[in-house]
C-alpha cells in the first residue's frame, strides 16, 4: 500500500504500540507522502510504534498536526519523519442525547444523519430517564414519537429534562405534548394538526440560522421543502408573546401557525412529525442549522489566552506588522466563532489588541474559527519599540472577556509541532522539511546513522539546527541482539534515561524517559504490557474493565456498560448481560514474563462455582480449556510481498505438558493477544472463574520439557464470568374481543379462533392480547408485540417492555399470561381490513463480548406469528347462518340453533 496507516480527521486519535511496515517504495514525482503513517490533516498522536522499512515512516501534510513521541524509527528508504508543514490539535463535535419511546429504529435513522455530519448522538429510551444523566450532553431532542394523549407527557421524566438546565429542540407531536407539560406558550394545547405537511415560510431571509453552518436557499416566496413527506403541529401564536422567538410559519393565509419556535431561550420546537429519511437535503441543513443554533453554550470558565509573539514582517510604510498567536487556542470551541449576524462583523467573538497600558491598537471582529487566533496581527512604526501587549476575547453573546497575559513583540519566528524522545536511526534521512520554518519542537531525540543526513531542509538544500534543540544526541542506540528485531536497549546504551526529564514523559517504573518504542509512560512489549503478570483484557471487544469483579456487587460476573462508555468503544449498552456462545478470550504477558522469565506457552483454567456465593478454591477444581486456536502469521518478504501461513496455537501437547497454547508476542499475527475460544454452550448455567498457567521451554538431551512459571498477581490475572445459555420462549396464547363488540361471547371470554375473521366496529377498537414472553432464569433483554398487515405493511407496536435494571440482575423473567390491550398503545396504526400477523418477539441479555445474542439454537431469541383477517361490521355473515360470527358455519352455529330451537323470542323479538 501507499500508505499503512492513514490519518484524517478533526478529532484527536493515537496510534500506539504496532510494528508498522511495508509502505510501498517509489520513486515516482507525488510519492513522497508514501509511509508508513500518513497525516494528511488534524491532530495525531503517534507514539510507543516500531516504524521499519517504508517509504518514510511518518509523513506530515500541511494540515497534519503530529505529536511524535518515543517511537523508533528505522531503515525507512527515503526519511525517518517527512514533513510539508505543521499544526495543531481539533475541537470533538456537539454532544446529543435524542430521546426516544417507541420507535428506536427512527431515533436511530435521526443519529445516524446527525453523526454523518460531525454529531455525537446517544439515543436514550424514554423509560430510562431520568436514570441517565444529561450532564454530559450539549442539546436534547425530543422525538415524535414520545406523543401522549391529552398532552400527558410523563410529568417526572419532563421535569428532569428542565431541572438539567440543557437546551431542548422538541420534534413533532412528542416535543408538542413535552412542551405542554412544561405549560409552555409553544406546547399542548396551543396547536393544529396536520396529517400531510412537509413546508414552512421562513420569517426572517436573514437570520443566522438560515445562513450557518449550511447556507439555506430561499426563495421569494420564502417557502422552503422540508420533508418530502410528513405531517406537522402548528403553534398558534396571535400575537406572538415577548419571550417566544418565531423562525418559520405554517404556510397558510392567516400567518400566525408557526413550525419553528424557541422560548425562554432555551425551548425550541421543530414542529414537523416526518422520518429522518424523509427530510430533503434542504431540510437535513436546516436542522443541522437549528441544532447548531439553540446548542449555542457559554463558557464562563474557560482558561484565558495564552499569547505568544510570533514574529514580525516590516512593511513598505515604515511599519512593521507584528504577530501573535494563541497558543491555546484549541481550549476555545468553534461556535465561540459562529456568526450571530449576517453584517461584516458577524463572529460571535470579538478579539482586540491593547498596548500595556490600555490603547486598543487593533482588532478583528470576523474570525471564522478559533484558528484565526494562531494568525492575528497589528502594526506598529518600526523606528519606535513596541509596547508589550495584550488581547481580549469578548463572547457578544454571552458577555464573557477572557484577558491574555502581557508579551512583548519580536521579529523572532513562532514554534509549534512536537518531536521527542524517538530513536531515528538508519534512514536514508532523519527528519526532513519541504521548508523548515522552524515551527517544530524537536527535542531529546537520538537522530543517528542516517545515509544521507540526520536533518534536512529541502528548501535551502542544506542541513538544518533543531530548535530548541535541547536533549539531541547522535549516537548508536545499542539495541539488545538477544531480542532482534525488538529494538530493546541495552542497560548502557545512550538513549537509557536521557529522554525528555519532564515527569509526564517518566517510564512505567518511575524513571526518566528511555527514548525509543519502550520508553514513556505508554512503553509495553508487543503482545505484552510493561512490568510481570497476566492480565486478561477482553472477551470479544468487550474490556474487562467493565465486567464486574466484586463478588459483593448484585451484578458480579455480568457486562456492566453505560452509555458513555459504549459510545466510547463502539459496543452495546450492556445492563446486566451474562455470557453465552462462543467467547473469544484475550490477555497480556508482561514484558518481563517474556523477556526475564521466559515464557513461551500458557494454559487457560476454567472452575465452575459450586453456587452463586462460593468461588473454586482448591487447584484441582480448574481444568485447562482445550477448544482448537488458530492464527494467521503475516511473513513480509523484501521484495514488498506478504507471504502467509496458519498456524495452529493449540490446544496441544509440548514438552510433556498437554493443552498449551504457543504464545504469540512479536512478529505479525492475527489477533496476536487472543489467547483461547471458549464455548459456553458446553458449560451449565452458572459463575465460572478463568485463571491461566504459564510455562518457559527448557532443552535438555533428547528434547524440551516445559517448566512452569509462577508470576507475580494482580486484580486481573483471573476473570469471574457468568454464564447462561437459557432459550427464551415467547407465545401469544390468544387474541380476544373487548366485551363492547357485539361479537363478544362471554363463554370463551371473547377468544378468536386461530386464522379466525376478526370483526370489528371500527378501526381503533380494542383487540386483546394474552401472551409469554420469558426467560426462565430472569435474563430477558426486551419483548416487543406488534402487527404487520397486508404486504408488509408496518401497524406499529402493541406492546413492548424492556429490562428495567433490578437488583437481584436475574429478577426479570419478562411476563407469563398476561393480558394487553391495542387500545393502551401510543404506536399503533388504526385497524385496516386486511390480513393481519401479530408478532411477538423476546430476546435474551446474553452476549459473546462482540454483540448480544440472537438466534437459534439455543434460542437466544423467540418468535411466534399468529394471522388473522380483520374485517368491518358489512358482513352478511352468510346470511345469518354463521351465528357466532366466527367466520365460519360449523357445528358451533348448530349446536347453538338446537339449544335454542323452539323457544319464544317475545317480547323483545316480536315479528
Amino acid at each position: 500500500p501507499q500508505h499503512v496507516v492513514t490519518f484524517n480527521g478533526s478529532m484527536g486519535a493515537v496510534i500506539s504500540g504496532f510494528r508498522i511496515v511495508g509502505s510501498q517504495i517509489s520513486s515516482v514525482g507525488g510519492s513522497w507522502h508514501f509511509a508508513g503513517v500518513y497525516c494528511q490533516a488534524g491532530p495525531l498522536v503517534i507514539r510507543n510504534n516500531i516504524i521499519e522499512n517504508n517509504k518514510s515512516g511518518i509523513a506530515v501534510e500541511t494540515d497534519g498536526r503530529p505529536t511524535i513521541v518515543n517511537n523508533t524509527i528505522l531503515n525507512n528508504d527515503a526519511a525517518g519523519i517527512i514533513f510539508a508543514a505543521g499544526a495543531g490539535p481539533y475541537e470533538p463535535p456537539v454532544r446529543i442525547a435524542f430521546i426516544y419511546d417507541v420507535d428506536p429504529d427512527g431515533a436511530a435513522a435521526y443519529a445516524g444523519l446527525l453523526e454523518r455530519r460531525g454529531y455525537d448522538v446517544d439515543p436514550i429510551a424514554l423509560s430510562e430517564l431520568p436514570r441517565r444523566s444529561l450532564q454530559p450532553y450539549r442539546v436534547i431532542l425530543i422525538g415524535h414519537d414520545t406523543e401522549r394523549e391529552g398532552c400527558d407527557w410523563p410529568s417526572k421524566e419532563a421535569a428532569y429534562i428542565a431541572e438539567s438546565g440543557k437546551p431542548v429542540l422538541a420534534m413533532g407531536e412528542g416535543g408538542y405534548d413535552f412542551l405542554g407539560q412544561l405549560q409552555l406558550n409553544t406546547g399542548c394545547p396551543h396547536g393544529a394538526h396536520s396529517d400531510v405537511n412537509t413546508d414552512l415560510i421562513v420569517v426572517d431571509r436573514n437570520h443566522v440560522l438560515y445562513h450557518y453552518p449550511n447556507p439555506i436557499p430561499i426563495p421569494k416566496s420564502g417557502q422552503i421543502g422540508i420533508y418530502e413527506k410528513s405531517g406537522s403541529v402548528e403553534i398558534y401564536l396571535d400575537p406572538v408573546p415577548r419571550n417566544v422567538e418565531v423562525w418559520g410559519r405554517y404556510p397558510d393565509q392567516a400567518g400566525n401557525h408557526y413550525l419553528l419556535t424557541r422560548e425562554n431561550g432555551r425551548y425550541a420546537f421543530w414542529g414537523f412529525t416526518g422520518s429522518a429519511k424523509s427530510l430533503t437535503k434542504l431540510g437535513a441543513d436546516l436542522l443541522e442549522n437549528v441544532i447548531r443554533y439553540v446548542s449555542r453554550a457559554c463558557y464562563p470558565n474557560l482558561p484565558s489566552p495564552e499569547l505568544i509573539a510570533t514574529g514580525g514582517e516590516v512593511l513598505p510604510d515604515n511599519m512593521i506588522r507584528y504577530g501573535l498567536r494563541v497558543d491555546n487556542w484549541y481550549v476555545y470551541p468553534a461556535e465561540l466563532f459562529d456568526p450571530i449576524s449576517t453584517g461584516p462583523c458577524g463572529s460571535r467573538t470579538d478579539v482586540d489588541i491593547y498596548a500595556e497600558g490600555g490603547e486598543r491598537l487593533y482588532g478583528f471582529c470576523a474570525l471564522g474559527s478559533p484558528e484565526g487566533l494562531t494568525d492575528l496581527w497589528f502594526g506598529y512604526p518600526a523606528d519606535e519599540e513596541p509596547p508589550s501587549v495584550y488581547i481580549t476575547l469578548t463572547d457578544r453573546l454571552c458577555g464573557t472577556v477572557w484577558q491574555s497575559n502581557l508579551v512583548t513583540p519580536t521579529v523572532q519566528p513562532w514554534v509549534t509541532h512536537v518531536i521527542t524522545n524517538n530513536i531515528i536511526v538508519r534512514n536514508n534521512t532523519g527528519l526532513f522539511y519541504y521548508a523548515y520554518r522552524g515551527d517544530g519542537q524537536i527535542l531529546y531525540n537520538d537522530v543517528w546513522n542516517n545515509a544521507y543526513r540526520n536533518y534536512h531542509d529541502n528548501h535551502t538544500g542544506s542541513t538544518f539546527v533543531p530548535q530548541p534543540g535541547t536533549g539531541e544526541i547522535s549516537a548508536d542506540p545499542l539495541f539488545d541482539p538477544a531480542y532482534p528485531d525488538t529494538y530493546i536497549l541495552t542497560d548502557v546504551s545512550p538513549c537509557k534515561d536521557t529522554g525528555n526529564p519532564a515527569a509526564a514523559y517518566n517510564d512505567p517504573d518511575g524513571t526518566r524517559n528511555d527514548m525509543g518504542v519502550w520508553g514513556g509512560p505508554g512503553a509495553g512489549g508487543p503482545g505484552s504490557h510493561p512490568g510481570g503478570g497476566f492480565i486478561f483484557t477482553d472477551v470479544g471487544n468487550l474490556p474487562t474493565a467493565f465486567i464486574e469483579q466484586d463478588p459483593g456487587h448484585p451484578s458480579h460476573g455480568l457486562a456492566v456498560v453505560d452509555a458513555v462508555n459504549a459510545a466510547k468503544f463502539a459496543i452495546p449498552a450492556y445492563k446486566d448481560s451474562p455470557f453465552g456462545g462462543l467467547l473469544r478470550i484475550y490477555g497480556l504477558f508482561g514484558e518481563t514474563d517474556i523477556h526475564v522469565h521466559g515464557v513461551r506457552y500458557y494454559q487457560i483454567l476454567i472452575a465452575p462455582w459450586p453456587d452463586e456465593s462460593t468461588p473454586p478454591t482448591e487447584p484441582d477444581d480448574y481444568e485447562p480449556i482445550t477448544s482448537a486456536l488458530y492464527k494467521v502469521h503475516y511473513l513480509p518478504q523484501g521484495d514488498g510481498t506478504v507471504l502467509t501461513e496458519v498456524v495452529h496455537i493449540g490446544a496441544k501437547e509440548v514438552g510433556g505438558v498437554k493443552h498449551v497454547y504457543e504464545l504469540t508476542y512479536t512478529g505479525w499475527w492475527s489477533a496476536m493477544n487472543l489467547r483461547v475460544l471458549l464455548d459456553t454452550r458446553s458449560l451449565a448455567n452458572g459463575k465460572y472463574t478463568l485463571t491461566y498457567r504459564a510455562y518457559r521451554p527448557v532443552g535438555f538431551i533428547g528434547g524440551t520439557i516445559l517448566l512452569p512459571v509462577t508470576l507475580p498477581a494482580n486484580d486481573l490475572d483471573h476473570l469471574d464470568i457468568l454464564v447462561n445459555n437459557s432459550p427464551v420462549e415467547a407465545v401469544i396464547h390468544s387474541v380476544k374481543y373487548d366485551p363492547s363488540n357485539p361479537n363478544y361471547d362471554p363463554g370463551s371470554d371473547g377468544e378468536i379462533p386461530e386464522c379466525g375473521v376478526i370483526t370489528l366496529q371500527e378501526p381503533e377498537e380494542n383487540l386483546r392480547f394474552t401472551i409469554t414472553a420469558r426467560h426462565p432464569d430472569g435474563y430477558l433483554r426486551y419483548w416487543v408485540l406488534d402487527a404487520l398487515w397486508g404486504k408488509n405493511h408496518y401497524a406499529g407496536v402493541i406492546a413492548s417492555q424492556s429490562y428495567p435494571g433490578t437488583i437481584p440482575p436475574d429478577n426479570w423473567p419478562g411476563v407469563v399470561n398476561a393480558e394487553f390491550n391495542s387500545a393502551d398503545s401510543t404506536g399503533l396504526n388504526p385497524w385496516e381490513a386486511c390480513s393481519y400477523q401479530f408478532r411477538l418477539r423476546a430476546y435474551t441479555r446474553a452476549t459473546n463480548g462482540q454483540g448480544y445474542l440472537y438466534g437459534d439454537p439455543p434460542g437466544y431469541s423467540a418468535e411466534f406469528n399468529d394471522h388473522y383477517y380483520i374485517g368491518f361490521a358489512a358482513c352478511g355473515w352468510c346470511n345469518g347462518a354463521d351465528i357466532n360470527r366466527s367466520g365460519r358455519v360449523d357445528l358451533a352455529d348448530f349446536a347453538r340453533l338446537a339449544a335454542e330451537w323452539m323457544n319464544d323470542c317475545a317480547p323483545d323479538c316480536a315479528p
